[in-house]
């Protein structure tokens, strides 16, 4: 069977450092950051939603240690039912 379904890859530091400029430093819009890297813009705000400060900044580092610890963590937050 032939799907025409969309591949996704996470995003590794190296697209986080981008996403970083083009976010802080370029000031784009999630769109035109989207556009840039050929990632989908809702993995964008996603991304954004996710590892903002509370001052709007996004911080590459950061995000990846967070997702770092999600990944890690995750088994503890499984529904075992």
């Amino acid at each position: 069977m032939n799907y025409n379904t969309k591949k996704y890859s996470r995003l590794n530091l190296e697209k986080r450092y981008q996403i970083s400029f083009l976010f802080n430093v370029q000031k784009e819009s999630i769109s035109k950051i989207a556009q840039t890297l050929n990632i989908h813009k809702s993995t964008i705000s996603r991304e954004l939603k996710r590892n903002l400060d509370n001052f709007g900044h996004y911080f590459c580092e950061v995000a990846q240690q967070k997702t770092n610890l999600r990944k890690k963590y995750r088994s503890l937050f499984k529904h075992h039912w």
